[in-house]
Formats: C-alpha cells, sequence, structure tokens
C-alpha cells in the first residue's frame, strides 16, 4: 500500500491529502488544441482561427456556383429515332457531368394522332373477324364474303399480314420526323429545318459553343 504524506494546517485544522490536490489540479488545467501554435499570442491564434473559417467558408460557396445545363431532346416515335437519342445521351452524360440530358416524344399533331387510332380499331377489328367471323357473320345472317374465306385458310398467315400492313401504316402516320435539340429551352437543332439526324459530332460543337 502506497503511503500517502498528510498536512495538518494548525491554524484551520483541515487535513489536506496531497496526491488527490495534485491529481485535481492536473485534470482542471485547459488542453491546447492542435490547429493552434502553443507559442502564439491569443491575436495570433484568432488570427488562426479566423483564416480557418475564411477558407472553408470560400469552399462551401464554390460548391454552390456550380451551373447545370439542361438538353432536351423531343424526338419521333417511329423509327431509328429513339436510338440516336440513346446514344447521344450514353456519348455526353460522362463528358459533360453539369449537363441534364432529357428526352421524350415529339407531339404527334390532332389530326394525325386520331387517324393513327383508328387505323389501330380497324386493326383489331380484322383480328377478330379473322378468328370469330364465322360466329358474328351466322348472327346477323350474311353469307361470308370470299376475300374472308381466303383470309380464314390460313389464319396464322392472315394474322401476321394484317399486323405487318397496319403496322406499317401506323409508323408512316405517326412519323413526325422530329428530332428537336433544346438546350436551356432554346432550340439548337432542329431536323424538321435541317433535314437530317444530327451526328455525335455535330451535338458535340453545339454544346463545346454553349457550355465553357
Amino acid at each position: 500500500m502506497d503511503f500517502i504524506p498528510r498536512i495538518t494546517d494548525p491554524d484551520s485544522h483541515i487535513i489536506t491529502n496531497t496526491k488527490n490536490q495534485t491529481s485535481t489540479t492536473s485534470s482542471q488545467t485547459p488542453q491546447n488544441t492542435s490547429n493552434i501554435n502553443p507559442n502564439a499570442t491569443s491575436g495570433q491564434a484568432g488570427a488562426y482561427n479566423s483564416s480557418a473559417e475564411n477558407t472553408a467558408e470560400r469552399s462551401n460557396n464554390a460548391t454552390y456556383n456550380i451551373t447545370m445545363k439542361t438538353m432536351n431532346i423531343l424526338y419521333c416515335a417511329s423509327g431509328s429515332y429513339k436510338k440516336t437519342f440513346d446514344e447521344i445521351n450514353k456519348e455526353f452524360s460522362f463528358s459533360y457531368p453539369t449537363l441534364l440530358i432529357t428526352g421524350s416524344e415529339y407531339p404527334v399533331p390532332p389530326a394525325k394522332a386520331l387517324l393513327a387510332k383508328l387505323i389501330t380499331v380497324v386493326q383489331y377489328a380484322l383480328y377478330a373477324l379473322i378468328f370469330a367471323g364465322q360466329i358474328i357473320f351466322e348472327k346477323i345472317g350474311i353469307q361470308p364474303p370470299a376475300i374472308y374465306q381466303r383470309l380464314t385458310k390460313n389464319k396464322v398467315m392472315a394474322f401476321f399480314l394484317i399486323m405487318t400492313v397496319f403496322g406499317q401504316l401506323n409508323n408512316m402516320v405517326a412519323n413526325t420526323g422530329a428530332f428537336e435539340v433544346e438546350l436551356d429551352h432554346r432550340l439548337v437543332y432542329s431536323k424538321l429545318e435541317t433535314g437530317r439526324l444530327p451526328t455525335v459530332q455535330d451535338i458535340d460543337s453545339i454544346l463545346k459553343a454553349y457550355i465553357v
């Protein structure tokens, strides 16, 4: 067991434990921070802290100064226009990290949209006629026409024939031929005006001109 010296104050009659007193004093001593020179004066330490705060503030401000650009592409729903959009999106999404690329189908004029719906209705009506025409003609009491007899001899072939013909008709009606490129809501390329799809080099030249 360690010997702990005890000192008695003759005036106050208070016994003090010197070991505990030393431990208490050392625990109350403030610790120096690693960022401040212990030999620096209080003014120098304050200047150091102020400089560090200014540097952090400038760093935060620099983060918010990044400006995002938006490139929106309106493409025709038919043909290979969607494939061209995917190629452009893949090419420039990584080379221009501050560029947001979006795409959507170019709106079909109302008259063409209505015609496309009518073509689809006729297409499905022919499907029903091929597979259930005999029942329909019997219900209404009409003799099936000769063309119906020819189509129903091979119903599978008739089905694919109708699907191919009416699919092409639908594509022709819905084909707007559009591939319109907008940068920050400003039209920068139009296939309706140029008559051709843009290449990757065309888009790259446009972006280099608008994005520094």
